[in-house]
């Protein structure tokens, strides 16, 4: 079975995972996962300790625009950067202010990365 059958995956752990893939694979990696959950029912999604830098982050901030019950994202240590920090402020913007837990720390975003989460309400 693969991760497209199984529509009723709501809590998703994915932390350290990518730990011998070269960082011009995770984007690519990342948006694969990503479209194979339904983001409808995924409630809870960790990426933290996985080299998921600027790039990685679109493939994130496509869930996050359409995962309309995640309440929980965890991206620690992730080297997100404040591009990154730039591109998941948009997604989370659009979605408006509906998580409960918004983990970022260890993540290099600089004084405005962290002003930009801050307003779209991490």
């Amino acid at each position: 079975m693969h991760l497209g059958q199984c529509s009723q995956i709501s809590h998703v752990n994915l932390n350290n995972v990518f730990v011998s893939r070269l960082p011009t694979e995770i984007p690519r990696a990342l948006l694969h996962l990503m479209v194979s959950f339904d983001p409808a029912k995924v409630s809870f999604l960790d990426l933290s300790n996985n080299a998921i830098a600027p790039n990685g982050c679109q493939a994130i901030s496509y869930f996050i625009t359409k995962a309309s019950n995640l309440s929980t994202l965890l991206l620690n240590n992730g080297g997100i950067g404040y591009q990154g920090a730039q591109v998941l402020s948009s997604a989370l913007k659009c979605r408006g202010n509906s998580l409960n837990i918004l983990a970022l720390g260890r993540n290099n975003m600089g004084g405005n990365g962290d002003s930009n989460n801050k307003e779209a309400g991490g």
